[in-house]
């Protein structure tokens, strides 16, 4: 009998299985308490990198809004600078066809007497021809005045003095009101402080360990080079046709006089003469305009990975979050052991910081400042051989500490001013948790040489 009970005693598996459900818990319940605590650090760091996502599109976002302007303004000045050049030219073509026609009514007068008056017809005809070149040009005289003495020199070079300005004015603003939109962006999408490499030319003195400042890849065009460029884009794009047709729709008042021919001829031909004459006119102009009219163009870079740092943004964002290693704060909940050692350990600042990159990018064919095709797109950190090609002066550690000081600065401030709102306000340890944060992105980045750096993306 009791080896009966002994027996069914020892297959009676209820026990152990109760023991393995409560094991089972335990365990799942540490695994929830662990991923709570991973989810919301896993959280805040997601949340500082999205907003240096943020931070660094929204930041080409204005520079490619920029360039666009850039390239209205430029398109503005070769409207302006074709339209007046091609009146220029237009009178160029009158008074050549009023030489040439005079000269030709004198010859076809002076070969009518050896034969006894047998074209004496043709020559009555080009007289009249002549005749009304010149009531024309007696017609358009004060219009003549009014263009070369006040229009031309007042009015268009005011218009041309207006696109230079704005110009200059964009090329000086957008580094500092792109670093802020971003600075902006970043702030409110997760980030305490969010700023970008290269800095802001203002203030890149304070940094300098790269020599590179922020500024659009753009530069004024040579006088000269500039004016011949924008003459060669009156033939090449349709602005010629416009200014043609636009001549023969206010021309069909004048074509009444004479026997009814002559007029509609001459406006047809001086049409078709002022597009010989517009290099001539562009060079008339160009000494006018000097050099206000000048368009912008592209920087000649010496290496495409030049190009590739000054046309985009490498951003770096920042949180702090001095509770995360802090023994009253989010240590408390584990029953950790008492230091056994002396000094402090080299990281327990418990921020988090984010990295992404941008650039501004031409979307029709090789990148120009004629057409506003300019946008803004994410790119990787590190393309294969771009950072190696811009040479030991710049760096990914060189480009953070160049940024440095304004997080630094920044993030101080606004822990500070969130301290004190939220009431719980700790100078001391908010520094300090901040500074071995800074330190320890430091010292990371110093770890990716130019070679590990490759096919980094964020």
């Amino acid at each position: 009998m009791v080896r009966l009970r002994l027996s069914e005693f020892n297959s009676n598996q209820s026990g152990a299985i109760a023991m393995l459900t409560m094991a089972a818990l335990l365990v799942l319940t540490m695994i929830a308490w662990v991923l709570f605590d991973a989810g919301t650090s896993a959280r805040d760091a997601l949340d500082v990198q999205a907003s240096a996502d943020t931070a660094s599109w929204s930041q080409s976002a204005v520079e490619a809004r920029s360039m666009n302007m850039m390239a209205f303004a430029n398109v503005g000045k070769r409207v302006t600078f074709g339209m007046t050049s091609f009146y220029q030219a237009l009178w160029l073509s009158w008074a050549a066809l009023l030489v040439a026609a005079a000269a030709l009514t004198v010859a076809c007068w002076i070969a009518n007497i050896p034969l006894f008056g047998a074209i004496t017809s043709v020559c009555k005809e080009l007289t009249s021809f002549t005749i009304q070149v010149g009531l024309v040009m007696v017609d358009e005289l004060p219009d003549l005045i009014i263009f070369e003495s006040d229009l031309v020199q007042n009015y268009f070079k005011d218009d041309l003095t207006a696109f230079d300005d704005y110009q200059k004015y964009m090329t000086q603003l957008t580094p500092w009101w792109s670093w802020a939109e971003g600075f902006t962006r970043g702030a409110r999408n997760g980030a305490v402080v969010a700023s970008s490499f290269p800095v802001p030319e203002r203030i890149g003195s304070t940094s300098f360990q790269t020599d590179q400042v922020d500024r659009l890849p753009v530069e004024k065009a040579p006088t000269t080079q500039g004016y011949t460029d924008m003459c060669a884009k009156v033939y090449t794009e349709l602005d010629i046709g416009i200014h043609v047709i636009d001549y023969g729709i206010k021309s069909s008042g004048n074509m009444s006089g004479g026997s009814g021919w002559e007029r509609p001829l001459a406006f047809l031909m001086t049409g078709g003469m002022a597009l010989g004459f517009m290099i001539p006119a562009c060079a008339i102009n160009a000494l006018i305009y000097g050099d206000v009219g000048a368009p912008y163009q592209m920087e000649t870079f010496s290496s495409d990975a030049m190009w590739q740092l000054r046309a985009s943004n490498l951003t770096f964002s920042y949180a702090p979050n001095p509770k995360r290693f802090s023994d009253t704060g989010d240590r408390k909940k584990y029953n950790y052991l008492s230091p056994d050692y002396t000094s402090l350990p080299h990281y327990s600042g418990g921020g988090y910081y984010g990295m992404a990159r941008s650039e501004i990018s031409f979307q029709d064919g090789t990148p120009d400042l004629w057409k506003a095709s300019w946008t803004a797109r994410m790119r990787p950190v590190a393309l294969p051989g771009e950072w190696s090609s811009l040479g030991s002066g710049v760096t990914l550690v060189k480009a953070w500490r160049d940024v440095l000081p304004y997080v630094t600065a920044a993030a101080a401030v606004l822990s500070l001013v969130d301290g004190a709102i939220s009431g719980d306000l700790d100078p001391a340890g908010l520094l300090a948790g901040g500074a071995k944060d800074l330190v320890n992105v430091d010292s990371a980045l110093g770890g990716l040489t130019d070679d590990s750096v490759e096919g980094l993306a964020k």
